[in-house]
């Protein structure tokens, strides 16, 4: 329970902290939105006025007579989201239920909680991980930490923060070792010789993997993939066909380059994966999921080339491999 502390509240509130909150699984949709509007205050005349927008909201016409304990979890979220969402509170309570929906819907609810906040003059407390999301939506930021604020400011600033502490908690780079083959990934900001695990758009970096044999001499194809936190695959870089010549030589290790030219990834954290295969043989020599991640940052450094440039998203983003 806690210990200490208070919550001085101005208005009337709403919470969407849980899929199911307030919601009784053996009423149906129509009367959950009756019931769960009362819970907030409202009038039966108000909610009336407000139900067929939140139903064509939450997109349930079909069952909105039918027990919402046979809903699955996205039409449950959904419905939650739109009725905490219509019935005008002061304050709308925020966890990361949105989770559950599909992307279409997420952005939709997004747009949804612009439109309270700075159309309607309203508050709403967002509680997330997704610093793209926080950032898109937020004025002011707090940075909870082992239970206590560590930060309070400006969205963008406490965000920058927040970031950068994640990529010190990071442990520098990623070792990957195999019985032949041992690996590690580096991401370098271009011309420098230093680790980031924070990219910015518009600028050049350098995905850096350095390649030592641990036996007899081998040429080796490689493979690097990059993948967003739900692992899909975004963009993937491969050794040229015709240049199979990267031959790990004793002590002396083999150093590829491959360039991002001006950053084109959408801001969002990002896994890398390391495959290398025989090139005589095609049989894998060594592989790793998640040999390295880092995070791009929403806003392009000052002095930066212009961010993004029109090219963003799913790409191809290689576009030379340097031996060295």
């Amino acid at each position: 329970e806690p210990t200490s502390g208070e919550a001085v509240l101005r208005g009337r509130v709403a919470s969407l902290l849980e899929v199911g909150t307030g919601f009784h699984p053996e009423l149906s949709g129509r009367e959950n939105i009756f019931l769960n509007g009362a819970i907030l205050g409202m009038r039966r005349a108000e909610i009336a006025a407000k139900f067929d927008e939140i139903v064509a909201f939450a997109e349930v016409e079909k069952f909105i007579d039918t027990p919402v304990k046979r809903y699955s979890s996205g039409m449950y979220v959904r419905l939650a989201f739109a009725v905490a969402a219509h019935l005008e509170p002061e304050i709308l309570i925020v966890d990361e239920v949105l989770a559950v929906g599909d992307a279409r819907f997420q952005s939709k609810c997004i747009g949804r909680m612009k439109e309270i906040s700075k159309g309607h003059g309203r508050t709403i407390l967002f509680v997330s991980h997704n610093m793209p999301i926080v950032q898109q939506l937020c004025d002011r930021l707090v940075w909870l930490k082992d239970g206590s604020v560590k930060h309070f400011g400006p969205c963008s600033e406490v965000a920058e923060l927040y970031l950068g502490d994640s990529q010190q908690a990071v442990k520098s780079p990623g070792l990957a070792c195999s019985a032949r083959l041992q690996a590690t990934l580096r991401l370098q900001p271009a011309g420098c010789d230093e680790e980031t695990k924070l990219a910015y758009p518009g600028q050049d970096y350098d995905l850096v993997c350095t390649l030592r044999s641990l036996g007899a001499h081998q040429r080796v194809n490689l493979w690097v993939q990059i993948r967003d936190s739900d692992r899909t695959l975004i963009a993937s870089i491969a050794s040229p066909e015709e240049a199979i010549p990267f031959v790990t030589c004793g002590e002396k290790p083999v150093i590829l380059r491959m360039r991002i030219p001006s950053m084109p990834l959408l801001p969002r954290a990002y896994e890398v994966d390391l495959h290398v295969f025989d090139a005589d043989t095609g049989n894998p020599v060594l592989e790793s999921d998640r040999i390295n991640s880092f995070d791009v940052h929403p806003l392009a450094r000052r002095g930066a080339a212009r961010a993004y440039e029109g090219r963003h998203g799913i790409s191809s983003i290689c576009s030379e491999l340097i031996v060295e």
